[in-house]
């Protein structure tokens, strides 16, 4: 008895030695991999250092066309200019943390011509971004012309302006001193929106099921859809029928977008529908389950700008068919109809009522963008748009 707990004994012994010289060898193997880690990303010759260790606080974008003006306030990006609206932080985002973790290519040597030849000057057709610092310091960066990939299976799968190539111009001022250099560096930003409309806030009223649609034209009743209960059975009439029961997927296309909750741009305040915009007299009246009541005004459906065509054909490959989409401006008008409600709303529904309302509020007497696919479901609105 004694020999087999004195076996034992050594035993679990062994078994304590071996754990032990293996935790200290595990160990040093993990320090081993966390320095060759951390030399692997001190060794990384990061494009604009700077920018990851000082916050940005103004953010001015210009091509030959437009001017983005974006302002740190409350916490929170706005566009200043052309017009006063909160920013979409995802487009914000996506440029400053490809500007984060960009990486230095290949420096090259320019002259004044090869300036103008790359679009790299100051009066050139690059895109100029210029950044403000809160230290004071200051960031100019011009993107100039796109070198496409001869690689056609790289270009194949996202499109040849996501593997792209771009001459880039960087001016620094940190602390009063001034350096301006040209790399050529895997960086395309080739989603970068130049129209101001598309930095804006893609917030919307959200309207997760519509209780009736009025279809209205010329002030003349054209359908109208009803259903008793949310997601229940969609019921349709016209001016000369009496209600049958209508598929769900006739007003789908519509009822994703609301539900979605989010537009493709806003415009201007107080901009009209001009010319190219003029109003089709077709008026959508949604209500929906939460007490409140949208009209929806439409404006004839916008072909997309050669720039955006562009843009989209850049990113054509396995993830994107490179089309632009064609755009249906409206104005939306939102109005209570609490006294209509026939159950006390739930704390869920009544912060997405609050929410709706807030948005309506941001978003009045403006044009609002949504894609013409989503409208183009409702059978009454044919071809108007």
């Amino acid at each position: 008895m004694k020999n087999i707990l004195s076996s034992n004994t050594w035993l679990i012994t062994k078994i304590a030695a071996y754990f032990m010289i293996f935790s200290v060898l595990f160990s040093c193997s993990q320090d081993e991999k966390t320095n060759d880690t951390n030399t692997k990303i001190a060794e990384i010759d990061y494009l604009i250092p700077y920018l990851r260790s000082q916050k940005v606080k103004h953010i001015v974008m210009k091509t030959s066309s437009y001017q983005v003006n974006l302002s740190q306030k409350n916490n929170s990006w706005w566009l200043n200019k052309p017009f006063d609206y909160p920013a979409s932080i995802s487009v914000v985002e996506l440029l400053l943390s490809t500007f984060i973790d960009a990486e230095i290519g290949k420096r090259i040597k320019v002259n004044d011509k090869d300036l103008e030849n790359l679009q790299l000057n100051n009066d050139g057709q690059g895109i100029h971004i210029s950044l403000d610092y809160e230290s004071g310091d200051k960031l100019k960066v011009i993107l100039g012309k796109l070198d496409f990939p001869r690689d056609k299976f790289e270009a194949g799968i996202l499109g040849p302006g996501y593997s792209a190539r771009r001459f880039v111009r960087i001016i620094k001022t940190i602390n009063l001193v001034t350096t301006d250099q040209v790399y050529w560096i895997p960086f395309a930003l080739v989603n970068l929106p130049e129209n101001p409309e598309f930095w804006t806030d893609s917030a919307m009223v959200r309207i997760p099921s519509i209780k009736s649609l009025t279809v209205v034209k010329n002030n003349v009743l054209q359908a109208r859809y009803t259903r008793t209960h949310m997601f229940g059975d969609l019921t349709h009439s016209t001016s000369n029928s009496t209600s049958q029961i209508a598929p769900a997927e006739s007003i789908q296309c519509l009822e994703t977008f609301l539900s979605y909750g989010k537009n493709y741009s806003v415009g201007k305040a107080n901009e009209t529908f001009d010319t190219a915009k003029k109003v089709t007299n077709t008026v959508l009246i949604i209500e929906d389950f939460l007490g409140l009541q949208y009209k929806m005004t439409l404006g004839y459906k916008q072909l997309p700008s050669a720039s955006e065509k562009q843009r989209a054909e850049l990113t054509a490959g396995a993830l994107s068919n490179g089309e632009a989409p064609v755009k249906v401006p409206f104005l939306i008008e939102v109005n209570s109809i609490e006294d209509k409600l026939t159950k006390a709303l739930t704390p869920i529904e009544n912060t997405l009522r609050k929410s709706n309302l807030r948005i309506a509020e941001k978003t009045h007497n403006r044009i609002v963008y949504g894609v013409n696919n989503y409208f183009s479901c409702i059978a009454e609105l044919g071809d108007t748009l």
